[in-house]
């Protein structure tokens, strides 16, 4: 009985371990604002207002780190659109995240680029190698094209340079066990439904063994 006993309290420590220690990070939401003067008519101005998402990860990012997006593009006009995983692709996410923010650093040879394909917005972040519009690099570009006018509207910030914020932490997204910590939970779970009633029938065993050994024995003088 007791290596049975010993035996299910290993199989609870295994199991209690992996839901503690290979449970994925909990996600980091980052309030994000941008903003660019309007290119076309100047006095105007173009701003990125919204959320970005990540997987936890502190250091640099790449696009593997970003799970999800919510940009809303404003315009001199008003309200542009909103882009999100849904309708804008992910193009590159050259970012630098620390518990204090989102960071790009506009002197790397990196970029960031969300782009929506169908109406023509984009959010763009260039370093020294990569250019958003034309061949401007180190500008960040905030930008509709606009179907009534059949023109752009094009916000394109002057040339800035080394680390900037652009994001700040505002909440964190619940910790999700990844699928082989559950796959090593049910393990877990099933050997202690397998064990559990050895270990009790051992218990009867021993209780009866015990039992039968005393009243077999005679009674002192």
């Amino acid at each position: 009985m007791l290596r049975l006993r010993n035996l299910l309290t290993v199989l609870v420590a295994l199991t209690s371990g992996v839901c503690l220690t290979t449970e994925s990070r909990a996600g980091i939401i980052y309030s994000v604002h941008d903003a660019a003067p309007d290119f076309n008519y100047p006095g105007y101005g173009l701003q990125v207002h919204g959320t970005i998402t990540t997987d936890g990860t502190l250091g640099p990012l790449t696009a593997a780190n970003l799970i999800s997006w919510n940009l809303d593009l404003l315009g001199n006009g008003g309200y542009l659109g909103t882009l999100m995983p849904s309708n804008s692709q992910l193009r590159h996410a050259s970012l630098l995240a620390t518990s204090n923010g989102l960071y790009f650093d506009h002197e790397s040879s990196g970029w960031l680029s969300f782009a929506w394909f169908s109406n023509g917005g984009m959010w763009c972040l260039s370093g020294t190698a990569n250019s958003c519009v034309g061949d401007l690099t180190r500008v960040s570009v905030i930008g509709r094209y606009y179907t009534y006018g059949g023109g752009l509207i094009f916000g394109i910030s002057e040339e800035r340079h080394g680390t900037v914020q652009y994001g700040v932490p505002v909440d964190t997204t619940p910790a999700v066990p990844e699928m082989s910590t559950w796959a090593m939970m049910m393990l877990g779970f099933a050997a202690m439904g397998v064990f559990a009633p050895m270990l009790r029938r051992s218990a009867t065993t021993m209780h009866v063994s015990t039992l039968r050994t005393a009243l077999q024995k005679p009674a002192e003088q």
